[in-house]
């Protein structure tokens, strides 16, 4: 009797740190994980692609360098994961947050993709304020003062504190 050995390899990506804020300048990267399983003895690539995904998708505009990334993740005997990292550049765009896939595709001979992608999300950190009068037309009056009363609304990320100045 004999015995066939399988002699194959499976490749599955898996986001790593991949919800992040995505700053107000610069660059931030989200990081993903290749993890390579059953026969590592020999090299092997795959490509992989990033794009937008979700009911508010990121464009190549939310990239470092104004492209959505891509490249080829490789492996030598006998390595089993390689981390990549997509950077998201940072803007001070009140926004939804954004969503992003990265996925595998192209595997070399006696690869197979397992888990083919995995997502992202950039978290907007930015904030907006507005000012609205609640009764801007009132009759002045014959003697004191009148009130007139404003409110003020921020929104976006009210995580931290803000200040305003304001004149009449």
């Amino acid at each position: 009797t004999g015995t066939i050995l399988n002699d194959d390899a499976t490749l599955s990506v898996a986001a790593l740190a991949a919800s992040k804020a995505e700053g107000n300048s610069g660059s931030t990267a989200f990081t993903f994980t290749a993890t390579r399983t059953g026969d590592t003895s020999g090299s092997a690539t795959a490509s992989y692609a990033v794009t937008g995904s979700g009911s508010a998708p990121a464009n190549a505009a939310d990239f470092a360098g104004g492209v959505l990334p891509s490249g080829i993740v490789s492996f030598v005997s006998p390595y089993t994961t390689k981390t990549r990292s997509v950077y998201v550049a940072g803007d001070s765009v009140v926004e939804a947050s954004e969503g992003f896939t990265l996925t595998l595709s192209n595997p070399s001979s006696g690869l197979a993709i397992g888990t083919a992608s995995a997502t992202g999300t950039i978290l907007n950190d930015d904030a907006t304020l507005s000012v609205a009068a609640l009764a801007a037309v009132k009759a002045e009056g014959n003697s004191g003062s009148t009130a007139f009363t404003f409110t003020a609304t921020r929104t976006g990320d009210t995580s931290g504190s803000a200040t305003a100045s304001y004149a009449v």
